[in-house]
């Protein structure tokens, strides 16, 4: 029984995977002609690392956050924290940082970055998570492979 061809897959063309999701609730910011669709594509496994990195940071200014004003830290403590909360979006639960992440790193048609995202769970929260979720589930799918 043969074992995995690693000289076949070297040579496969490896392409990310792409899906689309309609969010209505949009449509208003799309041409007339067009239906309200983005684009995603699959996170690479380094991408998946920098949502991790994402959420465990958060995590961990969130905490170190209430201890500091727990224990009457110094106000520049207290500064130096906020300042990172504000890398991943404020002082935000851990998933809702998971998901912004997701959608900036997975979202290809539009590009969509950290305050688009912000606005657009605000503005449209079902299609945020939407969103998030169809990344999710091509990430899990891999790439396209096709053997040369």
């Amino acid at each position: 029984m043969p074992g995995f061809d690693v000289k076949a897959f070297m040579r496969a063309e490896i392409t990310r995977r792409t899906a689309t999701v309609e969010i209505d609730t949009l449509s208003a910011f799309f041409p007339k002609n067009k239906k309200p669709v983005f684009t995603v594509q699959n996170l690479t496994a380094a991408e998946i690392a920098k949502v991790r990195e994402a959420v465990t940071r958060n995590a961990a200014a969130r905490q170190a956050l209430a201890k500091a004003d727990k224990d009457g830290a110094a106000e520049e403590v207290t500064a130096a924290i906020q300042t990172l909360l504000q890398s991943t979006g404020g002082n935000l639960a851990d998933e809702y940082v998971r998901y912004l992440t997701i959608i900036t790193l997975g979202c290809k048609d539009p590009e969509i970055d950290l305050e688009a995202a912000k606005r657009l769970a605000k503005a449209a929260p079902v299609g945020f998570e939407a969103l998030a979720l169809k990344i999710l589930t091509i990430t899990g799918l891999g790439g396209s492979i096709k053997k040369k």
